[in-house]
């Protein structure tokens, strides 16, 4: 009878309405039947007896597929292996069968605060029998982390069959990268009046955190209004004959979904690097200064790309802000302008040339000529590494860079910095970037705070006129060999899967479905593998053994296991998948079976050898995951501390 859901009629609420139509059909022929009876009119009543039966047939056909048959769920909106939308996206799950929720059990990986709802199968009347629930998350999943829906207790509604357990696994979104920028890498000629766009090879969403850095600084804002592309909108006009740098950092959060506050923030990444240069000013080669942070103190210089009449040129020549001076050629291409005072410091200043200079040979412009740029004013800092609010550093971290927009004083600058929890270390500088060195490592699980009090000498500008601070924090310490994560391509196979991650980690690398033959198909767990549940230690021993020197332990300790693995050797274990029913059966074969049997591959710990505070696995059902030390005695010890040491 499952013929039926391979028709494609899997939803519930369309096989009763099917029920309903043939119902209505056969009322329909029988009525038919008694009005050419009363009338005696001539009919063919042998036909609409064998359309009885076969209404009768069929009824009771779709009938049986809501009383005998097995019921599964199945994802309404995605596909199985999919990608999530959007990252607090409702999960909707139907089921072919209708069903009691005090029966079920679902659980939900990477486990997030959220709650079911379950759907009356008809939407007027409710009898307890449900045909749809719905994982309404409170807060979203990492993006690109596995999920997996577990569904226990799941049983057929006439006569009371055994309960059985599914599986439903798909993915949150995907981190987008960027496939394209307006303007391009090393672009020239990009009007000033332009803005930045860059364009994702996937939607981007409340998931991701974008961070842009542009060199020299000018205000913008992000219009993320379309999610395939970000624009960046400058507020002011970009500088001609400026070159700009825009660095493009991505951050994967997972948040609350009520007010959109972070709850995990990832490590920020530096996806893209663009440089480009805006539109070069007619008939000018160079000018100085230009950009932002210029020096007071010196003369304006403008080298022409050809030799100019020299009184064209002063004609049509002016500085805004109004500023006196006098002119002077160094040659026939090279205009100097010196000011009678120094430049105002943090001023915004214009240079205009009107439109009708004329160079040596008699053409002349036909437009203005504006060149900008603008004074050294109060010290402000661009741009830190590690960034502010960087996480998870590694404590060998070399140093911080703290980028000023301007030349400042070594010294005040040295003596106003400060980081804490204090660390040893040495200055250097590099035009206007300080580093400071630091001489030792840094701890592990510690925030560190660097700070600047106002008071920094400009050289040619203004001083910092405001306390700065900016913080990041170092990892906690932890260990982990670099073990591949391979997801097991069936339900029951987590045993073979693991061999294969732990043999590949060692150099050998196999197919789960080569390891899955050698071990062999059977019908004891502890000879081979068996179809719908998996195997035990020994037989996925006696495979690897063939490849590298192993051994089994059980009734083993955290202590040893974390020993082993700090030695450069994975575990494979034994224990619960946390979901099912737990407690032994009898397989057809009389071996015995353990309900929820699962294995994964143990390859580092949080904290120290002697002292661990967490245990860190590749689960080819559900991806990485680590386990606090409470948790994973307790999920171990189902199946005694059973575990298969890879040397």
């Amino acid at each position: 009878m499952s013929f039926l859901i391979n028709f494609g009629i899997e939803n519930f609420r369309t096989r009763l309405a099917v029920i309903f139509i043939f119902v209505f059909i056969l009322v329909v022929f029988n009525l038919g039947i008694f009005i050419l009876k009363q009338f005696k009119t001539e009919f063919n009543r042998r036909i609409l007896f064998y359309l009885n039966i076969i209404l009768l047939f069929f009824i009771g056909l779709f009938l049986s597929t809501a009383l005998f048959l097995k019921p599964f769920a199945q994802l309404e909106t995605l596909s199985a292996g999919g990608y999530l939308a959007e990252a607090h996206q409702p999960i909707e799950i139907s089921f072919t069968v209708p069903v009691r929720p005090e029966n079920l059990s679902l659980y939900i990986s990477p486990e997030v605060d959220g709650e079911w709802v379950f759907r009356d199968v008809l939407p007027f009347f409710s009898n307890g029998y449900k045909d749809r629930a719905t994982f309404i998350p409170k807060e979203s999943f990492y993006p690109e982390s596995k999920i997996v829906v577990y569904i226990v207790g799941l049983k057929r509604l006439f006569p009371v069959g055994e309960k059985h357990e599914q599986s439903l696994e798909f993915f949150a979104p995907r981190l987008p990268n960027i496939t394209e920028t307006y303007p391009k890498d090393n672009q020239d000629n990009v009007s000033v009046n332009d803005n930045f766009t860059a364009t994702f090879d996937a939607p981007s969403g409340e998931f991701i955190k974008w961070f842009y850095e542009i060199t020299p600084p000018i205000g913008f804002v992000v219009n993320e209004s379309n999610k395939n592309k970000n624009e960046i909108v400058f507020n002011k006009p970009l500088r001609q004959d400026s070159e700009y740098s825009v660095a493009i950092f991505r951050t994967g959060r997972s948040y609350n979904v009520t007010d959109f506050s972070d709850v995990e923030l990832g490590d920020s990444q530096l996806i893209k690097t663009v440089v480009f240069n805006t539109v070069r000013s007619p008939k000018i080669k160079s000018y100085d200064p230009y950009g932002a942070g210029a020096r007071v103190d010196l003369p304006i210089k403008i080298v022409f790309e050809e030799p100019m009449n020299q009184a064209s040129v002063a004609e049509k020549f002016s500085l805004s802000p109004t500023t006196t001076g006098k002119i002077s050629w160094e040659d026939e291409k090279t205009f100097v302008f010196l000011p009678d005072q120094i430049l105002e410091k943090g001023a915004d200043y214009r240079i205009n040339f009107l439109s009708g200079i004329e160079d040596g040979s008699g053409g002349k412009t036909r437009q203005d000529i504006v060149l900008n740029f603008s004074t050294a004013g109060k010290v402000k800092i661009l741009s830190t590494y590690p960034k502010s609010g960087a996480t998870g550093l590694s404590p060998d971290l070399a140093g911080v860079v703290i980028n000023f927009d301007q030349e400042v004083d070594h010294v005040s600058a040295e003596n106003y910095f400060s980081i804490f929890p204090n660390v040893r270390g040495s200055f250097s500088w590099n035009g206007d970037k300080l580093t400071f060195s630091f001489k030792t490592p840094l701890a592990y699980a510690t925030k560190y705070t660097v700070s600047f009090k106002k008071g920094i000498k400009a050289v040619y500008g203004l001083e910092l006129d405001q306390d700065y601070a900016y913080s990041f924090t170092t990892k906690n310490k932890s260990f982990s060999l670099n073990v591949p994560l391979y997801y097991q391509s069936e339900t029951f196979t987590c045993n073979i899967a693991t061999a294969r991650m732990a043999l590949a980690y060692r150099g050998d690398n196999l197919s789960e479905s080569f390891i899955k033959a050698e071990v062999g198909e059977g019908e004891d767990p502890n000879v081979s593998w068996v179809a719908g549940y998996g195997a035990h230690w020994k037989p996925i021993y006696n495979f690897i053994s063939r490849y590298r020197k192993a051994s089994i332990k059980t009734g083993w300790n955290i202590a040893e296991l974390v020993k082993e693995v700090n030695a450069g050797n994975p575990v494979i274990i034994w224990w619960h998948n946390q979901y099912s029913t737990t407690g032994s059966f009898t397989l057809d074969s009389g071996a015995t079976g353990y309900r929820g049997m699962h294995s994964v591959v143990v390859k580092g710990y949080v904290g120290s050898v002697e002292n661990p505070i967490s245990i860190i696995v590749n689960d080819s059902w559900r991806g990485p995951k680590t386990y606090s030390i409470s948790s994973f005695k307790s999920i171990w010890a189902y199946l005694n501390y059973t575990a298969i040491v890879v040397y």
